[in-house]
């Protein structure tokens, strides 16, 4: 009787578990169809979700979908934290019950159809784990995933191929060495041969499986694989500087789908061939999705091409409007320092800080872009040090006494000791950034996110011998034939610091009577050449020279002007109308206290002339203004009168196309300040001055 209930009992017990599982598979068959033709990205894909958890909690659908709905909607850090846990459930839930599908190899479609679904999950799954660590910047983690992954050996991996995507983590963190991560080298050359190594063995699996997956699918599927890597090696060959490599993989995707508009236009910027990189990164813009979510590179590499085209102004708004568009979504760090960019090149030194701080404050995440926050942090060092170094050369230029100006006084400690506090913290970066070499001594690497400029304007106050030697170096081995004059106008203002003013001139000629040089997209090079040459001239006290380039300059580029080491000759008359208003008698006054040298009728040459003149419109006042040029366009304009604002110092930048919204000034009650900060030198002078008595 013992026996014959333990018996029974056991046939209920199978019977009841057959019964589940049958139940079990009427769930999973149900959340399969009603999953049909609904994507994990998909509006829906959330609520369906929760549905399918009802249903069956332990099935990895339910789990996939509620994963893809929030990474779908992550903007930061949190949103891709909140989208880990659903996938780490999926992962093992698809392993438990599905790993005899995942071992599926075969020719024969009708085998592996019943495995299809169940692989290319697996491979969304590893996808998104993958891309969410890579967006939160834990590196190693994600490489982890690729190599539990790249275990399974999966026939065809959709959405991620393992191997190809351990070379973009290679390449992505090629600074560090094996002492950050694991799977690092210990230089950035060996780890970017060994992300090479990688795209080489994705491409030995995927003929391994060639011929099996050319029976199941069709030839456009399979052959992604091999174009993933081509475009993998594409981008490492542009960052190596081994361009006819590049530029043979980037021709072979030119047909399909798979080429990639931005990476090609980096490869024409490398060559400084700039119409054709502009090309490229229009294309990119007009075919971008905006709602993905990844950093627009194609906007921060426009900024610097109009830059060099002298459009900072038109560039500013475009990119302005953009970026109000767009919102705090990932790659608003990287537009406002686009921003600050163009407002420096404009002359508008307080928007440049502003756009700065919104940079600094924003937590970027890198989506789907090799740069990292190393570069971020630098770019915004170096505009903090860029700004705080024009501050000083903008107080300065408003003031021609400014020896004698207690205003002058209050601010100019200030400003230098935060531009020197700003260049050391630059240097800091720059001295101990293991890609100094490759990406920024070297001009024009598709790595680098600084203007050729922008690192003259670094390396200057630092060892000039040693510069020198390294860019002459450089030219001599230099292959890229665009490039080569950028060299030389670096080494013509190294020459220049060295007090070698013929040499300087020379190389700085060289540069300007370059049958290549487009005047175009490369008015900044000339512009900065015109600059060097102009001081070079006066250092020989051959102002004839010296004012011919100055002005040039300013025909070329008129922002630059103010903040260099240059003065602007220029003549003045004020209109008739207005001529004794006390108004513009403070105008004036102003104007002629800048930096600008007005000079009069019998100084022998030709030289510009400024016409200004008072306005009264709906009890609005304005200083109006008509720029008369020796060559070249002449143009008019206004400034608006303000109360406790200097209109005189608004109109001295305004010339120089400058159009400043404020200047800022000395408050009134800040003259106690001044009375200290004068008092306390006067007593430290004193105090140095007995004790050299006395001894």
């Amino acid at each position: 009787m013992k026996w014959f209930i333990m018996h029974m009992q056991k046939r209920i017990l199978v019977c009841f578990i057959f019964w589940c599982s049958l139940a079990f598979a009427d769930v999973r068959e149900d959340i399969n169809q009603k999953r049909q033709g609904i994507w994990f990205f998909d509006k829906k894909a959330f609520a369906l979700s929760q549905e399918f958890l009802k249903l069956d909690s332990t099935y990895y659908v339910g789990w996939l979908y509620e994963a893809g709905a929030k990474y779908d909607r992550a903007q930061d850090e949190i949103g891709y934290f909140n989208a880990i846990k659903p996938l780490e459930k999926a992962l093992k839930y698809i392993e438990k019950d599905f790993n005899n599908l995942l071992k599926v190899r075969t020719d024969d479609v009708t085998l592996y159809i019943p495995a299809y679904q169940a692989q290319q999950d697996y491979c969304m799954v590893m996808y998104l784990l993958y891309s969410c660590y890579m967006n939160i910047e834990k590196q190693e983690i994600a490489f982890n995933y690729l190599k539990k992954f790249k275990k399974k050996n999966l026939q065809k991996t959709f959405f991620l191929e393992p191997n190809n995507s351990m070379s973009w983590i290679l390449h992505r963190c090629r600074v560090f060495t094996n002492s950050k991560y694991d799977f690092c080298q210990n230089t950035i050359e060996d780890n970017e041969l060994a992300a090479l190594r990688h795209i080489d063995t994705s491409m030995y699996q995927a003929r391994k499986y060639y011929n099996w997956n050319a029976k199941i699918f069709p030839p456009d599927y399979i052959n992604e694989d091999f174009y993933y890597n081509y475009h993998n090696k594409a981008l490492i060959y542009t960052y190596l500087g081994v361009l006819d490599s590049a530029e043979y993989y980037y021709n072979y995707l030119k047909p399909t789908r798979y080429f990639s508009n931005n990476n090609y236009a980096y490869l024409k910027m490398v060559t400084a061939d700039f119409s054709e990189c502009e090309r490229y990164f229009t294309i990119e813009k007009n075919q971008d999705n905006l709602a993905e979510k990844q950093t627009k590179e194609y906007n921060y590499m426009l900024g610097i091409l109009n830059v060099y085209k002298g459009n900072s102004n038109k560039n500013l708004q475009e990119l302005d409007e953009f970026t109000k568009s767009m919102g705090s979504t990932p790659g608003y760090g990287w537009n406002n320092i686009a921003l600050a960019r163009a407002s420096y090149y404009s002359g508008l030194l307080s928007e440049s800080e502003k756009y700065r701080e919104k940079a600094e404050k924003f937590r970027e995440l890198h989506i789907n872009t090799s740069w990292g926050p190393e570069q971020y942090e630098y770019a915004l060092s170096l505009f903090k040090y860029l700004n705080s170094q024009r501050r000083v050369a903008s107080l300065l230029f408003q003031d021609r006494y400014w020896y004698l100006s207690l205003d002058t006084w209050l601010k100019l400690p200030k400003y230098l000791i935060q531009k020197y506090t700003d260049m050391f913290i630059l240097t800091n970066r720059f001295g101990t950034n293991p890609e100094r070499e490759l990406a920024f001594y070297k001009l024009f690497n598709s790595e680098s996110v600084m203007s050729f400029d922008e690192v003259w304007l670094t390396i200057e106050g630092f060892n000039t011998n040693f510069f020198l030697n390294k860019y002459n170096q450089y030219l001599k081995l230099e292959k890229r034939e665009n490039v080569k004059r950028y060299y030389k106008y670096v080494i013509g203002r190294l020459l220049l610091k060295k007090g070698e003013n013929d040499l300087a001139i020379r190389r700085l000629n060289e540069v300007i009577a370059d049958k290549q040089l487009d005047p175009a997209f490369e008015k900044l090079l000339i512009a900065r050449c015109y600059e060097g040459l102009a001081l070079a001239y006066k250092a020989k006290e051959d102002y004839t020279q010296s004012d011919k380039f100055v002005n040039l300059l300013f025909q070329t580029y008129p922002s630059l002007l103010p903040f260099s080491e240059l003065k602007m000759k220029m003549r003045l008359e004020t209109n008739e109308n207005n001529i004794d208003s006390p108004e513009l008698k403070t105008i004036l006054k102003d104007l002629k206290n800048t930096q600008i040298e007005w000079i009069d009728e019998s100084t022998p040459g030709s030289f510009p002339k400024v016409v200004v003149g008072l306005t009264k419109n709906d009890s609005i006042k304005t200083a109006q203004f008509e720029y008369k040029a020796v060559q070249g366009e002449s143009y008019k304009g206004f400034v608006q009168l303000e109360p406790g604002v200097s209109t005189g110092k608004k109109l001295a930048y305004a010339l120089f196309n400058i159009p400043i919204t404020e200047i800022e000034e000395v408050e009134k009650n800040d003259y106690w300040k001044i009375a200290i900060v004068v008092g306390g030198i006067f007593i430290l002078w004193l105090a140095w001055y007995i004790k050299k008595t006395v001894s």
